[in-house]
């Protein structure tokens, strides 16, 4: 999994106030909390401290399992660039660049009770991981994914919401049917898709 959407996953776990979170990251403000920061042995008045990545953390926030009852808390997910895994790792940073953005959904199947997962902020993704999350109902994403034929995999999918991408791929657009004929209400760009957009759009009329 790489490290920011490991710190997207870890900073909703602190966000939510996670049960089974170490006891250093429970209650915390997220802009730099003094008492984590004791915990971690830095000396969070140290000049320009803040302004850069500090390490320490990210070791730390990195080296939390998500495993047992800590997985099973972790049904929500937004990955944007207001996230507490983020301002801790650098609690001066002001959210106006990409440093923190996620580039790749891969290992996001070690978190398999998420049901919501709403992406504000990333690169262009591909969907093909989500494919192996059984208990996703709800995928809302604002910015353009590829391999959207994977979502056809979330048996518990029941709303998607996608930005258009450059240039629709035809087997994507079958999936949209298919997740339709599911049952599985579909956004596209804030507007809903029906068989007509999909034909409009190029798509191979399902067989009678």
């Amino acid at each position: 999994m790489n490290r920011n959407l490991r710190l997207s996953l870890i900073g909703q776990l602190v966000e939510q106030g996670a049960e089974h979170l170490p006891p250093r990251l429970r209650d915390l403000e997220t802009r730099g909390d003094a008492a984590y920061s004791e915990a971690l042995g830095i000396d969070a008045e140290a000049p320009g401290f803040g302004n850069v990545v500090v390490e320490e953390v990210v070791e730390d926030l990195l080296g939390i399992e998500l495993d047992g009852a800590l997985r099973d808390e972790l049904t929500r997910c937004v990955l944007s660039r207001d996230n507490a895994g983020f301002h801790l790792a650098m609690p001066g940073w002001d959210g106006e660049t990409g440093d923190f953005d996620v580039d790749s959904l891969a290992g996001i199947e070690a978190a398999p009770a998420l049901r919501e997962l709403i992406i504000v902020h990333a690169e262009e993704l591909s969907l093909t991981p989500l494919a192996s999350l059984p208990a996703l109902e709800r995928l809302d994403a604002a910015v353009p994914c590829s391999d959207v034929r994977a979502l056809t995999a979330c048996r518990a999918l029941r709303a998607c919401s996608l930005a258009s991408p450059s240039a629709w791929e035809p087997a994507d657009l079958s999936a949209l049917g298919a997740l339709l004929d599911a049952g599985v209400a579909v956004r596209v760009d804030g507007a809903p898709v029906d068989r007509a957009w999909l034909t409009e759009r190029g798509a191979a009329e399902p067989v009678a």
